[in-house]
């Protein structure tokens, strides 16, 4: 690419084998002469800058120089989600990575984005899973509005039609474990194959044969576990209702639905891998602590009180 000239507003002009570039003083491309049309600058991460450009009515996308990712032209193109593009050609759709590289033949119907790197792809009026390989892994019963994966497992999130709500099917076996009669899924304990689920009383948890184990009433949110422990958060017409729950609305909660640390805090972040969180309380006070030691510490001085 040559440098042809820069302009008094900051725009710089540049040959590329024949097609004009300018770009502005950040280095953003605003115009060029090989399109008939070009998106404003977008970014994502495992991509970095890029853009959407046309040319007679068809799509292509280009890397933070001008380049184009690939040599093929599509009749639709989607942003980069979780490093990855859905585009179309003809009815048909396949992604792209961001090198540009089609990780399918263009043989969809209808496609998803990429989340905790899976996709659910439509063909022949089927949904199944494919991984970011573009292998296909799991079918869908049909009878499934939508799924979505729960991440290092072999189960999945669904809705079923017409009936609202959500459940959990067995992408192993196909069976459903939970009827999808609930407001939204919450969390998994991996260790105990726990589920967790909300309704209008809280949060239900069951067990991976989608037994009811037990109902934790006034929790409205359960975060990810991680060494045994999740955050959850109250319901808020509810805060009064639980022990200390007026002083705060996060706490934290066991494998086996038991609050090890009662709503206190204002803010409560998941437990890291050596085992340790990030507090806030409503004094504004921050604090790192040690979710085990916390909750020995706080049996030690229950012990004392009696």
């Amino acid at each position: 690419m040559q440098l042809l000239c820069k302009l008094t507003n900051g725009l710089v002009i540049w040959d590329d084998d024949g097609d004009t570039i300018v770009k502005d003083d950040e280095g953003k491309i605003v115009a060029t002469s090989k399109y008939d049309a070009l998106s404003d600058v977008m970014y994502a991460v495992d991509v970095g800058d890029y853009y959407f450009a046309s040319i007679n009515d068809k799509f292509t996308i280009l890397n933070s120089n001008g380049k184009e990712l690939n040599d093929f032209l599509y009749d639709n193109v989607k942003e980069f989600v979780h490093g990855f593009a859905a585009v179309a050609r003809e009815g048909k759709w396949t992604f792209v990575n961001g090198k540009g590289h089609e990780i399918t033949d263009l043989i969809y119907d209808n496609i998803g984005n990429f989340e905790n790197h899976y996709a659910w792809v439509k063909r022949d009026g089927k949904t199944v899973f494919i991984n970011e390989e573009g292998q296909e892994i799991y079918e869908i019963p049909s009878v499934y509005l939508s799924a979505k994966i729960i991440p290092n497992t072999n189960y999945a999130v669904v809705s079923k039609k017409p009936v609202a709500g959500v459940g959990i099917v067995n992408l192993l076996t196909g069976e459903e474990v939970i009827e999808p009669r609930y407001i939204d899924f919450l969390s998994f304990a991996p260790t105990k194959n726990h589920f967790f689920m909300s309704n209008h009383d809280g949060c239900v948890m069951f067990d991976e044969e989608g037994v009811l184990i037990k109902t934790i009433y006034n929790i409205g949110h359960v975060g990810k576990f991680n060494n045994g422990y999740a955050p959850f958060s109250v319901i808020h017409k509810m805060k009064s209702k639980i022990l200390n729950a007026s002083e705060g609305e996060y706490g934290y909660i066991d494998e086996y639905g038991t609050i090890v640390l009662a709503p206190v805090y204002y803010y409560a972040s998941e437990v890291d891998d050596e085992g340790n969180i990030t507090v806030r309380f409503p004094t504004g006070q921050s604090l790192k602590k040690n979710i085990a030691e916390e909750i020995l510490k706080l049996a030690n001085t229950k012990h004392h009180k009696l």
